[in-house]
């Protein structure tokens, strides 16, 4: 283990392909993140939106259920929101999501060839050992 590798808490790997895999690999993972928290957001966003179409909904007093039954509205409120942003039907996510990658990619080298990648492992490196 290098001084470097000792310092950061990590160690990283020597060869070439063996940092373009891992960075690849990386890559693959943060964006199944970004399109997992795209959808969080969006079932966020739609269970604001359907509470706030309910409350604008003038209650008669006739058929009350009390605590419970907003309770439970509200349970099935935030399951609707949830299978809305499954289905992809709104876009948002979406949208999210392509806003979210194109900005965690200018992070990322653009070309892969073993120079480029070599560059960002130096890099990441170099950021952890500074903040450290």
């Amino acid at each position: 283990m290098t001084v470097i590798s000792q310092k950061v808490g990590q160690t990283f790997p020597t060869n070439n392909a063996k940092v373009h895999d891992s960075l690849k690999q990386e890559k693959h993972k943060s964006e199944d993140q970004i399109r997992q928290v795209a959808h969080e957001f969006e079932a966020i966003f739609l269970e604001t939106v359907l509470k706030s179409m309910r409350q604008s909904i003038h209650k008669s007093g006739l058929i009350n259920g009390g605590n419970a039954e907003e309770i439970y509205r509200g349970m099935l409120d935030s399951e609707y929101s949830k299978t809305m942003s499954q289905t992809g039907q709104t876009g948002l996510a979406d949208m999210i999501f392509k806003q979210l990658l194109h900005r965690s990619s200018e992070a990322l080298p653009q070309e892969e060839s073993p120079a480029a990648v070599r560059n960002h492992a130096a890099l990441s490196v170099y950021k952890a050992v500074k903040h450290s």
